[in-house]
Parts: C-alpha cells; structure tokens; sequence
C-alpha cells in the first residue's frame, strides 16, 4: 500500500513538472517576463519576511542568525516537516495556512513569556537598587553614629585638658579668672572654694580681660554640656560687663542703660537687686506685656529695661547655683572630716589592744 502510495506521487510529480516544461515553451515573452517578474517579487518578499522574523526574534532573545554565540546561521530558520506537507497536500490540507496559525500562536505565547521575564528582571533590579539604598542610608546612618560618638569624645578629652592646664595654672600661682570660675564649679577638692558669687570675677578686668574670659567661657559653653545654664548665664553677664567696659574704655559715663537718665538708672538696679529668678521672670512678663498692649511711652526705655532685665536674671540664676555649689562643699567638707575622724579612731583602737 505504502509502495502504491509513493508511485502515484512520483507520477503525479512528473506530471506536475512535465505540465511546467510544457508551459514555458508555449509562453510568449512578455508572459516569460512576467513569470521571472512575479518570481523576483516572490523571492524577494520571502526574503523581506524572513529578515523581519529575525529582526523579530532578535528583539525577543538578543540574537539573529548573522549575531549569536552559537555560530549558527540558521538559527532562526524554523524545521519543516516535508513529507508530512506531501501528504497534507494530497489529501487537500492548507498546510500553509495551518502552519502560519500555528507560528502566530507560538509567537504570541513566545512574546508573553518574555514579557514575563522582562518583568520579573525588572522588579529584581528596583529590589537590588532598593536594597542598595537601603544599605547605602544605614552606612550613613553608622558613619553618622561614629562621627557623633567620636566628637562627643573629642569634646570629652578637649574639657579634661582644659581642666588640667587650669589645675596647673592654679597650682603655679597664675591662675586666670576661667579657672577660679571652673574650679567653684566642678568643686575640686585639692582647692579652696570662692565665696563670691562668679560674675564677681569681672570687676576689675579691663576690656582685653573680658574679651578673653568671653572665649573661655565660649569654649566651655560647647564642650560642657552638663553645665550648659551655668554657662549660658556667665555669657550674657560676660557681654553686658563687654559692653560696659568698652563704653567707659572709650569715654562714655559707662551706663548700662543707654538713653537712660543715671537716676532712673540706678532706681531700676536698685529694683531688681536680690530678687530671684522667677520674680524676675514675672517682672519680665509685666513688662512685655506693657509693651505689647501700647500703653509703653518711652518704648526704648522698657526695651533698654527688658536688656537689663535679661542680666539680672543671668545673675540670679548665677547666685541660685553658686547657693547650691556651697551647700554641696560644705556637705562634702563635713564628709571629709568625718572619713578622718573614723580613721583616726581606727589607728588608736590597735594600739590600745597592743597595751592590754
């Protein structure tokens, strides 16, 4: 049967091609011209098709027939089935049609799995790139740590020499004004406390002093944290005792309320002297208030007042702390003299023992 089958087709092939020969020796030339014509464009056509499948599919993979890491030429060239296209012919099968459907199909499931993969590509690099940032802020946020870690070190070692180079000049007889002001404060036992309250220390001083005494006291304002309000206060009494002596440096009366009548002056001193921190306060809040309600004649008097007050309050906070630093010395005095007097009772209970 199969024997049978492949003799018909062989006879109905060499019909087919006898038919052809015949044909083109019937043809006049112009029908010669257009058979050639039409198998030009034919050929050509195929031939634009296959370049714009292997354009196609490098847009897919990356790779053509004339470009991949295979050596291949005919990468692109899809496996034909011959024999199976013999028998679809014979049996009346529009094989091309089929086969057309087919490789539409498989491009269209070809395509979206690409678009797949280009998706998942794409999510893992903004995962990478996410990740990435997130590695990159928690190195800055561990340099930051450091940096923060080793300026607060920084800051520790710079008030412990400042401490020393104050220790020794003490002991050497030529201690500066930030050193009597620094050894009240942090209570040092090898030194005798100050009696006066510290923005005493400025009397006296001439400009040049107080200038200097202001960038010590700038310096511990930045590195001693601990004793910031301590030394928020010295600055603002440090600048207003500044500005007095620059005032009477240079000529002036030295008043500490510019515009001001000396009287009225001394009466608004005279006013503020010995109260506390929060009745200044209170006195503050009344007088901005006088201010702000407009019934303030002299506006620059109440503001040359408001200056002032500011001082007197700096001054009082001063006072508040240097009461307390007394307090803690005398404790720690009396503690002193207690660890002695049982140290001395512990020497002579050994050596009445020794007796009896």
């Amino acid at each position: 049967m199969g024997k049978s089958s492949n003799v018909s087709s062989d006879e109905d092939k060499r019909k087919k091609d006898e038919e052809k020969r015949l044909r083109k020796l019937l043809e006049t030339p112009e029908e010669k011209r257009q058979r050639r014509l039409e198998k030009k464009l034919k050929k050509e056509a195929k031939k634009k098709a296959k370049e714009s499948v292997d354009k196609e599919d490098e847009t897919f993979f990356g790779y053509s027939n004339t470009d991949n890491p295979f050596g291949d030429s005919n990468l692109r060239e899809q496996f034909t089935w011959n024999k199976k296209l013999q028998r679809d012919s014979q049996l009346g099968i529009d094989q091309e049609r089929i086969t057309a459907e087919r490789e539409r199909i498989r491009r269209e499931e070809l395509r979206r799995e690409i678009d797949k993969v280009k998706k998942r590509r794409e999510e893992r690099e903004i995962e990478r790139q996410r990740w990435e940032e997130e590695r990159a802020r928690l190195a800055r946020e561990r340099e930051g740590v450091n940096y923060l870690d080793w300026e607060k070190k920084e800051d520790v070692f710079q008030l412990q020499q400042a401490h020393a180079r104050s220790e020794i000049r003490i002991k050497e007889g030529r201690a500066k004004p930030i050193d009597i002001i620094a050894k009240n404060l942090h209570l040092d036992k090898d030194f005798d406390i100050e009696m006066n309250e510290p923005y005493k220390i400025f009397k006296g001083l001439g400009v040049g002093e107080i200038e200097q005494l202001k960038k010590d006291i700038g310096m511990h304002l930045e590195l001693d944290e601990s004793n910031n309000d301590f030394w928020q206060a010295m600055m603002v009494v440090c600048e207003d005792e500044l500005e007095h002596a620059v005032a009477q440096e240079s000529g002036g009366n030295g008043a500490r309320m510019p515009g001001v009548h000396p009287t009225v002056e001394q009466d608004v001193m005279n006013l503020m002297r010995g109260k506390s921190a929060q009745q200044l306060v209170e006195l503050q809040d009344h007088i901005l208030h006088t201010i702000n309600s407009g019934d303030a004649g002299d506006v620059e008097y109440w503001e040359a007042l408001l200056r002032k007050l500011s001082v007197s309050k700096a001054k009082a906070t001063l006072r508040d702390m240097h009461a307390q630093l007394l307090t803690a010395r005398l404790n720690q005095l009396h503690e002193q003299q207690l660890s002695e007097m049982a140290a001395r009772a512990d020497a002579v209970l050994p050596t009445r023992s020794a007796r009896d």
